[in-house]
């Protein structure tokens, strides 16, 4: 409810601005420790990139987003630690759980949550 961005919206995403200096990668990684306290020079997880692409929200934002996604086990799932005040709660859900909410236009999903969704539907990741 803090965020200045879509505060109380679901968001199937983590991330944040590169420093200067910074690479992607370690941004990334950076991130998910941040704000789901997965450091993943500590677990056998490997980030997987997406893909590249420029998004714009009109009258808010302008950027280019590097997409990486982590699948991690349910026993791991269980040592998220919220650690920057970001991040209210995680919910867990199914396939079929998530893409009901994904499809029902009340739903309070932020715009990039929907696309990722979308997305990792799509490439049969999800």
């Amino acid at each position: 409810m803090t965020k200045e961005y879509c505060p109380g919206y679901l968001s199937a995403v983590s991330g944040g601005v590169l420093c200067q200096g910074e690479t992607v990668e370690l941004n990334a990684k950076k991130e998910l420790e941040e704000e789901l306290g997965i450091n993943l020079d500590k677990t056998k997880y490997k980030l997987q990139f997406l893909r590249k692409y420029f998004y714009e929200e009109k009258n808010l934002c302008q950027c280019w987003v590097y997409e990486y996604y982590i699948r991690i086990t349910d026993e791991e799932s269980k040592k998220i630690v919220f650690k920057d005040h970001e991040v209210d709660r995680i919910d867990w859900y199914s396939k079929n759980e998530l893409l009901k909410i994904y499809e029902n236009p009340e739903s309070k999903i932020t715009p990039a949550g929907k696309e990722i969704i979308k997305e990792l539907e799509d490439l049969k990741i999800l």
